[in-house]
């Protein structure tokens, strides 16, 4: 969407129960990973299923952040309508 760059990541990178920070990956390095994900304004939090013959099956951290980042949005939302 491009609203604002780095909203959602910046929320989830904030909301994380676990040690998380921002680092410029490579493809070799994403390879590697358990899970990948991305974030946008308009759809939150996107798990990437496959990169090249890499299939990611493990959607762990990703179902954690989507319902961190719904929750807080249902918070501001209520906050902001009292």
């Amino acid at each position: 969407c491009g609203c604002l760059l780095g909203t959602v990541r910046e929320k989830i990178l904030e909301l994380s129960p676990i040690k998380t920070k921002l680092v410029k990956a490579k493809i070799t390095d994403l390879l590697k990973a358990d899970e990948v994900f991305i974030t946008n304004v308009a759809i939150g939090v996107l798990a990437i299923d496959k990169i090249a013959d890499k299939e990611f099956k493990n959607k762990n951290y990703i179902k954690v952040f989507a319902n961190l980042l719904d929750k807080d949005i249902k918070k501001y939302v209520k906050n902001a309508t009292n």
